[in-house]
């Protein structure tokens, strides 16, 4: 893990420099730039946010696909997930897209 942790702010540090024979372009905008590994640091950090849900909300069904979460759970616990999802995954890199989020 700890060489993981060198090798993502050396790959991620800056913005990668796409050449094609009529322009330049800045790679800026998310790790999914053609990088078949893009997803492994959100998945690193994302590990330990969805365990505590599976350990502190229950009874729960929770789904994931890539960052795309799905719980099955009484309203009062979706709420509460809601809640503590929206307050605990931006300190750590996630944030919610509230506009599809359906409680």
């Amino acid at each position: 893990m700890q060489a993981l942790a060198r090798y993502i702010p050396s790959t991620y540090g800056t913005s990668a420099i796409l050449h094609t024979p009529q322009q330049s372009l800045l790679s800026q905008k998310g790790t999914q730039q053609g990088d078949p590994l893009g997803r492994l640091p959100f998945y690193l950090v994302a590990k330990q946010l969805v365990l505590y849900i599976q350990a502190a909300f229950r009874p729960l069904i929770n789904l994931w696909m890539a960052d795309d979460g799905n719980a099955v759970t009484p309203i009062g616990i979706a709420q509460n997930l809601y809640e503590y999802i929206k307050s605990e995954g931006p300190p750590q890199g996630l944030r919610m897209k509230v506009t599809k989020t359906k409680v």
